[in-house]
């Protein structure tokens, strides 16, 4: 077996070669590629088959072979994806790219609104861009500038259309938006500007518009009735601009029946059916830009859905043809005597048709009209002209209910031309001209395409400069164009004046300026400008003349687009399918066998929980909460499980037992820890204590930082530097709970503890060069405040966050694409030069000032001052030099203990004692019957047991790190039983634990009197980690944290000063409530509450 095993492998090792030199050279289209991997596939299903050969196939063969067709892949992409050059070898100015992926390109980086995304991407790349959207190169335009070259400059050269599957199978290929650019699409254009959409054609069409119209108005009074009830506008504009359209394209006389028209809330299965044609049309097909991956789009129905709907469109369009022809028939003579002015389009259609076959006869070289093109035309003309225009009509309501004093303005002039009293026509619509400010400043804020429709070259031609090959896909951002600061004045704000003064009023503008394309622009841009605009300005006429309009109590607004489901739904299927895929293939695993060298058994490992996949474990399975969802499987596997996250075996322990057990009885084989890849970046490759791993350099700097840094001396040290801070939390409490007023706690909390922290770290008055974490104001006047703020509190979320890499090293590219590598070396950047001047400005203080003299005992030293005597000394640490770097990496450590974690306490007691008003008296009550009048001291800290009782009892329910911080075995051990192989990594979930039912009673509640008194209140004291193991927020044993001396009094003293001098109640917008606070939780380094702690603070008259 082991002989059939190293042929298969060697065999396999020749083959990637082989298979590498063959994607270089050998697939020059898509399509040769996919023959290959199917043959791939097929030759390894077939083999697989043969007995003997499967018995001898283990993992790493059958992983060997996935990877040579993932290497092909991979290198084929490459090539695919070289840029062009000349024929003389030269290459050619592209534009510039963002990092993308291999085979899926820039697809990832989309999201469900790409309009966005691609503005964006613009602010950084420029605004003429190149991605790649699968294998397609598209370039995006993003400037009026560009616009211009695009839609003007060079037009003809961008005039033609892509292939689209979707529209292709919709509209039959034969219509006239969707069509390449050619003789066909010249003729379909020129009979929809000269004979469907003819300023005579549009104008006939009057009757149908003011006949919806008025049909509207009589729904919005019907069903808002006397009682005023809420009316769904979105539903009525709708209606009309279906019926409005429906009457234009096949006729008023509803000689096709009723069940076919819109008008009077009719024909719900004909709503429906044109429902999901629009629907259809606007989504993006994943074969259009991965063909071999086409196969997706009939998994997910989306091809079905396609040919059902189109099978019934078709079947109703042959139908409505039908009926005109015989209807033609019929009445022949007297339809000639309309001449044909307010004939519907399908009628003007079938004279067009009949016209082109008598010159075809006649001359030849006509494009014929057939029954496909006059469905496939008809079909462009209902799509263009009932989703856009109804879209657009109601964000006009919407930015006007938002801007009331627009809409008093607009109502007014609407009011002041309408004299008659019988309603708004359409010979008011030129005097309106404060309407047509509103509606072209709704088309630049909520432009209905924001991305037009694609373009694609028809030959190699330049952009802004930039070479751009033939057969490139071109989009134009219209929705950037119009916000661009650049052209606009204040783009983001709805200001319909700065089209008041425009000599153009009446005009759309289509092609005369280039900063406002909401219909596009040169032979691509959209013929029925003319035909939408009546209609929509009709329709908010109307509406605006007969109501005034409000939101309805409890109504929410339509100032925000909700994201394109089939937007999302592209990006997730990109992305997973090819993964799934891969995992489906890979799900035959033999169970992993850890061997006993003594008796050649298996030993017993902990359960693991099921719904794990293969490669990514039971990552998915975790969620945004981990430590609940741990709990969650602990309850159905276990206090001890095994857990596979990405590739690195995870054991996790969920009761005080297994807590005992893993920090106390065998310690010392959980005492390292795992590599972490953050922590390496932000700490200098874990040159610190906290991160790492077991050895002589930890214990040594742990003897420094407890010793020396956290010493009960020098914590005592800093009581000046705690009781300072306090009285300017107090402070701030007052300046900003004045009258009533919401105080945002949190806020004021992560002030005081980054002023402790601070001032401990980096000495009072600014030691850090000039930066200061104080809230009182005095340092921050220059913004440094401000910055060490901002970096820090980037340091703390980096810190706290779990690179792809770390669990899956092969997707570490997804770190890349989503900017966490390149946020993190930014931040590591800007915090080494942050500790790098502090550290400098300490030694200069030192030689020059000699503030703190040689061999002086100052227990009030920073800690900066403590590691430079330190290093000064060239004391004996075991060989571990106290250089430069090893001292900023102590530093963060203190810095990064010593605030989140104090603030999200503060924090949580404060909700817990609001949400429990007897408590908080009770409290109040012993903190003022304690402290003078003038208040609270540290002195007075040891005679508050009851404020201990809450402090514990808080961090029982909501411990600030409630997995701590990750372990890793030493050596092959046990924990409860159950085998843990060397180099696992080990969580305690101390959330878990601290909630347990079997080890606390009520375990659910808030009850601090379980700390208060007795042997309970005795046995758990903060600094007596590893007593009881029921309670473990600060852990236990070598790993347990060494700071609870310094963070407790900074706590004690915080919350006794809070509770003293005022009364809390929680604010709810208008003032005071007796609303419990919100306990929704969010993770970070430290967990902490999800929404601000608003809170009223009524100062205690004493």
């Amino acid at each position: 077996m082991d002989v059939t095993r190293d042929r298969i492998i060697r065999t396999l090792a020749v083959a990637a070669c082989f298979h590498v030199h063959s994607s270089l050279h050998l697939f020059s289209h898509e399509r040769e590629l996919a023959i290959w991997i199917r043959c791939y596939y097929l030759s390894w299903s077939l083999w697989t088959t043969i007995p003997e050969h499967r018995a001898n196939m283990d993992v790493p063969a059958f992983a060997a072979l996935l990877l040579v067709a993932l290497l092909s892949l991979l290198f084929f992409a490459i090539v695919r994806n070289r840029k062009p050059s000349d024929s003389d070898g030269r290459r050619r100015r592209l534009p510039p790219s963002p990092p993308g992926l291999p085979i899926l390109g820039h697809l990832p980086l989309l999201g469900p609104l790409p309009h966005r995304k691609l503005h964006a991407m613009a602010a950084s790349h420029g605004p003429v861009m190149l991605l790649r959207l699968g294998r397609v190169p598209t370039v995006v335009a993003s400037s009026a500038a560009a616009a211009e070259e695009v839609m003007r400059t060079h037009d003809l050269a961008f005039a033609s259309r892509p292939r689209m599957r979707m529209a292709e199978r919709l509209v039959y290929g034969r219509d006239m938006a969707f069509v390449p650019y050619g003789d066909y699409w010249r003729q379909a254009r020129r009979v929809c500007v000269l004979h469907l959409l003819s300023h005579r054609r549009v104008s006939s069409f009057r009757h149908a518009r003011e006949h919806e119209a008025a049909a509207m108005v009589a729904r919005v009074r019907r069903r808002a009735g006397e009682d005023a009830s809420p009316v769904n506008v979105t539903a009525l504009i709708i209606s009309y601009t279906n019926g409005v359209i429906s009457r234009a394209a096949f006729g008023d006389d509803r000689s096709f029946g009723d069940d076919r028209s819109f008008g009077d809330d009719g024909g719900e299965e004909l709503t429906k059916l044109f429902a999901d044609f629009e629907e259809l049309l606007g989504t993006v097909t994943i074969g259009d830009f991965v063909p071999w991956l086409a196969w997706i789009d009939k998994l997910t129905g989306l091809d079905a859905k396609a040919a059902r709907t189109s099978a019934k469109m078709d079947t109703l369009l042959e139908r409505i043809i039908s009926d005109h022809r015989q209807r033609r028939r019929r009445d022949d003579g007297r339809r000639k005597e309309d001449d044909g002015h307010h004939r519907d389009f399908v009628d003007v259609m079938l004279d067009v048709n009949e016209e082109a076959a008598q010159e075809e006869n006649n001359s030849g070289g006509v494009v014929m009209f057939d029954d496909v093109a006059i469905k496939a035309i008809v079909l462009d003309m209902f799509a263009a002209a009932t989703d856009t225009t109804y879209t657009t009509l109601v964000w006009a309501m919407a930015e006007l209910i938002n801007h009331p004093d627009e809409m008093r303005k607009v109502q007014d002039e609407v009011r002041a031309a309408v004299v008659s009293g019988d309603g708004v026509t359409e010979d008011h619509l030129p005097k309106l001209r404060y309407l047509k400010c509103v509606i072209k400043e709704t088309f630049r804020l909520r432009t209905p395409l924001p991305l037009l429709l694609p373009r694609e070259t028809m030959v190699d031609t330049e952009l802004l400069g930039y070479h751009v090959p033939a057969r490139s896909r071109v989009i134009v951002n219209a929705w950037a164009i119009a916000r661009d600061p650049a052209t606009w004045d204040r783009p983001e704000e709805f200001l319909p004046e700065r089209f008041a003064g425009d000599d153009m009023t009446a005009d759309y503008l289509l092609g005369h300026d280039f900063r406002f394309v909401p219909f596009g622009a040169g032979r691509r841009g959209c013929p029925g400008v003319g035909f939408a605009v009546p209609s929509m300005e009709l329709a908010l006429a109307s509406l605006l003349y007969h109501f005034d309009w409000e939101m309805p109590a409890g109504g929410g607004s339509k100032d925000t687009m909700t994201a394109s489901h089939a937007a999302l739904l592209l990006t997730v299927l990109i992305i997973i399918t090819p993964l799934i895929s891969f995992l489906l293939i890979t799900t035959k695993r033999r169970r992993p066998s850890h061997r006993n060298r003594r008796d050649d058994g298996r030993r017993r490992l902990p359960p693991s929980p099921p719904g794990a996949l293969p490669l990514l474990g039971h990552l998915h399975l975790l969620g945004t909460m981990p430590h609940r969802k741990l709990r969650s499987m602990a309850a159905s596997c276990g206090p001890v499980m095994l857990l596979r996250l990405g590739q690195v075996p995870t054991v996790v322990a969920s009761s005080p037992a297994a807590a005992e057990e893993a920090l106390k009885t065998r310690d010392l084989a959980f005492a390292s820890r795992p590599r972490l890849l953050m922590a390496e970046r932000l700490y200098y490759g874990a040159r610190d204590m906290v991160f790492a791993p077991s050895g002589e350099r930890w214990r040594q700097l742990r003897r420094v930082s407890v010793v020396h840094l956290l010493s009960n001396r020098r914590v005592l040290g800093f009581r000046a530097a705690r009781e300072h801070e306090v009285a300017a939390l107090l402070a701030r409490v007052r300046a900003a709970g004045g009258a009533g007023a919401a105080v945002n706690l949190s806020e004021l909390l992560i002030a005081y503890s980054n002023a402790v922290t601070s001032r401990a770290t980096f000495g009072g008055g600014g030691g850090g060069g000039g930066y200061y974490y104080g809230i009182e104001g005095g340092e921050d006047d220059g913004g440094g405040g401000a910055k060490l703020r901002k970096v820090f509190s980037e340091f703390e979320e980096l810190l706290g966050t779990v690179p792809m890499a770390e669990v899956v090293p092969w997707l570490r590219i997804v770190d890349v694409v989503t900017g966490l590598e390149r946020k993190a070396r930014r931040i590591s950047q800007e915090v080494d030069r942050l500790l790098e001047k502090v550290v400098a400005d300490h030694r200069r203080r030192r030689r020059d000032a000699r503030r703190v003299r040689d061999g002086e005992e100052d227990d009030s030293k920073d800690f900066v001052d403590v590691l430079l005597d330190l290093s000064d000394a060239q004391e004996d640490f075991g060989g571990v030099q106290l250089d430069t770097v090893t001292i900023k990496a102590t530093i963060l450590d203190m810095l990064a203990a010593g605030t989140d974690t104090t603030d999200t306490l503060i924090e949580f007691v404060m909700a817990e004692l609001i949400n429990h008003p007897t408590q908080m008296r009770k409290l109040q009550d012993e903190i003022r019957a304690v402290a003078a009048s003038d208040g609270i001291t540290e002195d007075d800290l040891p005679k508050l047991p009851y404020l201990k009782a809450v402090i514990k009892e808080t961090l029982r329910l909501h411990p600030p790190g409630p997995l701590l911080l990750p372990r890793e075995t030493l050596e092959d051990t046990e924990l409860q039983g159950y085998h843990v192989p060397a180099r696992t990594r080990v969580l305690i979930n101390v959330w878990a634990i601290g909630r347990d039912p079997a080890a606390w009673e009520h375990a659910e509640e808030f009850m601090p009197e379980r700390f208060a008194g007795g042997e309970d209140g005795e046995a758990v004291e903060y600094h007596k980690m590893g007593v009881d193991f029921r309670f473990l927020p600060f852990g236990a044993g070598r790993r347990g944290c060494p700071g609870v001396g310094f963070a407790v009094p900074a706590v004690e003293l915080a919350l006794a000063s809070l509770l003293y001098h005022f009364d809390w109640e929680v604010h709810a917008g208008g003032g005071r409530t007796s609303s419990p606070v919100d306990m929704t939780e969010e993770r970070g380094l430290a967990v902490r509450l999800k929404r601000a702690l608003l809170l009223v603070a009524t100062p205690w008259p004493r």
